[in-house]
């Protein structure tokens, strides 16, 4: 089932879509969690459950339930990655860190650089619930994570001060003479290790890598090139999927 909240008809098109499912499916539908406003259940039940799948440049806001992924449980630190791959229309999870046999499988409902407040009004405002993970209920671990998001968010501004100019993207940024006020490099080895710090791979780790990768290949350096370059490829794998990352690294 898909639908977007731009839809102005919405509630017709999801009930149309239910009705035309078999009625295990139907079932399924009809027992998802949907706690927040009980006056709207359906539409309420389909955004409460859907993964975004409009995220592809200059298409329209859209999500989707898909019955078995729906019923993975959130987690600050996942064990598993969810990606739309709009080339085959399939949502896949891919597991991003070993998981036991018979041990729960955890995704992420929240952006990974939201702060604790932004983390906890949106598991409450929108899934229901409180957070009750390993980094929520312990104040240690919050502090920490809470630490390296600032310092994250730090760097990020300062590499977006180099990499804009002017409000406009500056064409040789990543080309910078080494040790210059606008070399890049340290400030992209000093966000590797802030998200390295955090236990499990991100696509914005695999994006700096590549960065990584691209300064040192300007700087005559292949051996650091190729070991980021293989970082950047096996993080995006690992995230995604074989033929979704040499896609996406390739810019196609």
């Amino acid at each position: 089932m898909r639908g977007s909240s731009q839809d102005r008809d919405l509630l017709a098109k999801l009930t149309a879509q239910l009705q035309a499912l078999p009625p295990d499916q139907q079932r399924g539908f009809l027992e998802l969690q949907w706690p927040l406003r009980p006056q709207f259940p359906l539409c309420n039940r389909f955004f409460a459950n859907a993964f975004d799948i409009g995220n592809e440049p200059d298409t329209t806001p859209e999500g989707a339930v898909f019955l078995y992924a729906a019923q993975f449980n959130h987690s600050c630190i996942p064990s598993a990655y969810w990606v739309w791959d709009c080339h085959i229309e399939r949502l896949t999870v891919y597991a991003i860190a070993d998981i036991p046999k018979g041990e729960e499988i955890f995704i992420n409902y929240t952006p990974l650089d939201s702060t604790p407040e932004e983390r906890t009004d949106t598991l409450k405002n929108v899934y229901g619930f409180t957070c009750s993970c390993p980094v929520c209920s312990s104040e240690a671990l919050s502090q920490k994570r809470e630490e390296r998001r600032v310092a994250a968010d730090r760097l990020h501004t300062r590499l977006e001060a180099l990499e804009f100019e002017g409000g406009r993207r500056e064409k040789n940024w990543i080309k910078a003479p080494p040790g210059s006020e606008k070399d890049p490099l340290p400030t992209i080895l000093g966000l590797i290790e802030v998200y390295e710090h955090a236990g499990f791979p991100t696509l914005a780790l695999a994006t700096l890598y590549g960065q990584a990768s691209s300064c040192y290949f300007w700087r005559g350096q292949s051996h650091e090139e190729r070991k980021y370059k293989a970082k950047q490829h096996a993080v995006t794998t690992c995230c995604i999927g074989r033929e979704a990352a040499e896609r996406l690294i390739k810019g196609r």
